[in-house]
């Protein structure tokens, strides 16, 4: 059952562009049905997207499968591109887990029980929270600010990891340059003119002498920051206060590579941090519960039983997802 959002910042998140719902980042509650005996637990949920859309419905989803198992659950709708780029989300996120751990009372939690699950980009996300962690400072006048930012619990689904080997289109909405709003086109070139003649007789890949530059000039790759590059493939950032985490992907993810998950574990146990790894044979990416792909769904079950190990999760009855 979800409950009433609740506004990340009230007075405003950091360099907002404006007031419209893409500018407003929202935890959504999800409390267990009453019927089911709560844990004192919670975990912040992620929605999948590349950091340009953002697959809230199947978080949702998600989310009602976690609650089934007594935990309170927060999806996080965090800022995204065209109008945001890092370090916007990441933001977001942190102060989710300090709003969390502020207001544990409240919910019922224990401060010590929050996890974090994330898919796709917002696996990368979970990743970066969970290894770029800021200690909380005693004296601050913001309570917020006074917590730790470090999960208790990480969990990852077809996460990517390194941004070496992440997509193009992964790396421009993590880094690229925030994009102006979007103006009416007004040709005035004579060569946009003819381009746009050519395009609408569904004539394509002809060069017209007056065909503008832009037209035919071939993509470049563009350059990012290499501090960046390193300091947001989590991975990298590895250290012993990274939290136990449970990892799961598959061996032909076309979007996001299985090395992902494989180079974070390897980090992981290099570490001694405590690591599960799920890889699968086959399965498209996206793939949420597995209610499309069934031989996929039993992740549920084994994420189940490793929640209840972490504390998280007790008396699991079923492996299977709510249908």
């Amino acid at each position: 059952m979800q409950g009433t959002p609740i506004v990340l910042w009230p007075e405003g998140a950091p360099d907002a562009r404006g007031a419209d719902e893409s500018d407003i980042p929202v935890l959504t509650p999800i409390v267990p049905d009453s019927d089911i005996t709560p844990t004192n637990s919670c975990v912040l949920l992620l929605p999948a997207g590349d950091y340009r859309k953002m697959d809230l419905q199947k978080a949702y989803l998600v989310g009602e499968w976690l609650a089934s198992l007594g935990i309170l659950v927060f999806v996080l709708r965090y800022r995204t591109a065209s109008r945001y780029r890092y370090p916007a989300a990441l933001q977001d996120t942190q102060r989710a887990i300090r709003l969390l751990r502020n207001r544990a009372e409240e919910f019922g939690i224990s401060r010590n029980l929050i996890g974090v699950m994330g898919f796709g980009a917002g696996g990368h996300l979970a990743a970066c929270l969970s290894t770029l962690i800021l200690p909380g400072n005693a004296d601050s006048r913001n309570p917020l600010e006074r917590w730790n930012t470090r999960p208790d619990a990480l969990m990852l689904l077809y996460p990517t990891i390194s941004l070496e080997i992440a997509a193009p289109e992964f790396l421009n909405n993590l880094l690229g340059e925030e994009e102006e709003e979007e103006e009416e086109r007004k040709p005035s070139v004579l060569g946009d003119e003819v381009d746009e003649l050519l395009e609408n007789m569904g004539i394509l890949n002809i060069t017209s002498p007056y065909s503008s530059e832009k037209a035919h000039a071939r993509p470049q790759q563009p350059e990012y920051n290499e501090f960046l590059l390193e300091r947001l493939s989590p991975h990298l950032q590895v250290s012993a206060s990274t939290p136990p985490t449970f990892l799961v992907h598959t061996m032909n993810d076309r979007v996001a590579a299985v090395d992902h998950s494989i180079l974070f574990a390897q980090s992981l146990q290099m570490k001694n941090v405590p690591v599960e790894i799920h890889l699968y044979e086959e399965g498209l990416h996206g793939f949420g519960l597995g209610l499309t792909q069934p031989h996929l769904a039993t992740w549920t079950g084994l994420c189940a039983r490793w929640l209840q190990l972490r504390g998280f999760a007790r008396n699991i009855k079923s492996a299977e997802p709510p249908v």
